[in-house]
């Protein structure tokens, strides 16, 4: 197809552009975590010992445990207590997708085919024109004759 300005001047073929739209797609990264975390807990302990029939008591920062002896039932006896506090660790928990487009035009030039008008002059122009050429001359020499002769 071609596509042309209409003017008052010579008809001149306008370039048409053809752009090309490339779309690149990146996946900047990806971390994935496990659901099940594992805290370590650091170990405490202690060894203690008192007489048969004293109370023994032992106690870490998360723990308190007891044991005695029972002498009217001949048994040791004992328990141990979890303390109400809660373990200082920070989790780091991360989960991150980021995309990042980019558009890339880039322009070709296409070339369009057009025919330049060729100036076509009948024969029959020529004939006319030969014609009144001969015709004012040969008026022009009969005025000649007639007025300077």
């Amino acid at each position: 197809m071609i596509e042309q300005a209409t003017s008052c001047s010579v008809l001149k073929p306008i370039p048409v552009r053809d752009s090309t739209v490339i779309n690149y797609h990146f996946i900047d990264s990806i971390n994935w975590i496990d659901s099940t975390v594992l805290v370590p807990i650091y170990k405490e302990y202690y060894r203690d010992y008192t007489d048969m029939l004293d109370t023994l008591n032992l106690e870490t920062s998360l723990a308190a445990a007891k044991a005695y002896l029972d002498t009217t039932n001949k048994k040791l006896a004992g328990e141990i207590k979890n303390k109400d506090t809660s373990i200082p660790y920070q989790i780091k928990w991360k989960e991150k997708i980021v995309y990042r487009d980019s558009l890339v035009y880039k322009e070709k030039e296409i070339p369009v085919p057009y025919e330049m008008p060729v100036k076509f002059v009948p024969k029959f122009y020529k004939f006319c024109l030969i014609w009144f050429i001969v015709s004012v001359l040969g008026l022009a020499a009969f005025i000649y004759i007639k007025f300077f002769l």
